[in-house]
């Protein structure tokens, strides 16, 4: 979308299991094949993706907040955070807005959330899925978060270790350490932005604790040991990889998912941490934008082999 252009948008409030979420279809009346943006967190909601509705020159971009965060009900209930009641929410907000094919758009948890939708509820209304920064295998998150944990001071180092070994994450220094982490791996440049400060004031921190854990680099919570690596060769779609070069999902880990994941490509989005679309906007548009357009030119059965990895565009940087 080019500077200047203003395109309509229309808000919702979806029944879903639980309760009520709020959804915002930019560009609704577009004949494109819809994107469908699935936030990360959980909890955290989706003021941070605002960027992507500049792709909605192309197509409808559908934002919504799930249950317990942002400008969705928050129910009391934390029976209701699992992934296969967020996969039924999904369900009932794609049915609500008639989508009967769309492309999935997941960040981080999202691409739990989308990996386990579409394995699990079909791909058949599936397009295409972009992993960004990808959290797909958390024994490996936690080592590749233990990794970048050495690179920080020692005083913050010092920090984090106490707090494990103590199991006290509320002290100051603690505080302190997650800062220095966040701002090198998490969000370099963004966290100024009005999309990053309302995501933080809106976050649903009960269903982060519930699932995560206390921050993005201590699982503590459901998700410990969760592993979708073996449902990546079942993805029978295009799939489109993305990270920042200082990503905590850190770019190697990332291209081993895209060598199990049949018809993927990658690309690393420089000079930003996980929240490329606060980061590098641009890169991160562009990036999707090529993508889809690639996907939405080629009938069904032009895209790709399944059981082949496109290597040859796997590696791609912006």
């Amino acid at each position: 979308m080019s500077a200047g252009v203003s395109l309509d948008s229309v808000e919702h409030h979806i029944e879903v299991p639980g309760g009520r979420v709020w959804a915002k279809v930019t560009n609704p009346g577009s004949p494109g094949t819809p994107l469908i943006a699935l936030h990360g967190g959980p909890g955290f909601p989706s003021y941070y993706l605002e960027p992507l509705n500049a792709l909605a020159a192309q197509r409808p971009v559908v934002l919504y907040d799930q249950l317990g965060c942002g400008r969705s009900d928050r129910p009391d209930d934390p029976s209701l955070w699992r992934i296969e009641r967020f996969a039924l929410e999904l369900d009932s907000v794609l049915a609500a807005l008639g989508y009967s094919r769309y492309h999935v758009y997941g960040h981080s948890w999202g691409t739990m959330l989308a990996t386990h939708f579409v394995t699990r509820h079909g791909s058949a209304r599936v397009r295409s899925i972009i992993m960004s920064s990808p959290g797909l295998q958390i024994d490996w998150w936690e080592r590749d978060c233990n990794a970048l944990i050495d690179t920080l001071s020692e005083s913050a180092r010092s920090a984090i270790r106490a707090a494990n070994a103590s199991g006290d994450f509320s002290g100051a220094d603690y505080e302190a350490a997650t800062a220095e982490f966040y701002g090198r791996y998490v969000c370099k440049h963004g966290m100024s932005t009005p999309e990053f400060q309302e995501t933080i004031a809106g976050a649903g921190l009960a269903v982060y604790h519930k699932i995560q854990g206390p921050n993005e680099f201590t699982v503590a919570g459901d998700m410990k040991g969760w592993d979708f690596t073996d449902d990546l060769p079942r993805l029978a779609v295009p799939v489109l990889y993305l990270t920042g070069a200082e990503d905590e999902a850190r770019p190697d880990t990332v291209a081993r998912f895209a060598t199990l994941t049949p018809d993927s490509r990658m690309v690393v989005i420089r000079d930003a941490a996980h929240l490329t679309t606060l980061d590098n906007p641009k890169a991160s548009n562009a990036a999707i934008a090529a993508f889809l357009d690639e996907v939405d030119a080629q009938p069904p059965s032009e895209r790709g082999v399944r059981g082949e990895t496109r290597r040859s565009a796997a590696y791609g940087i912006r």
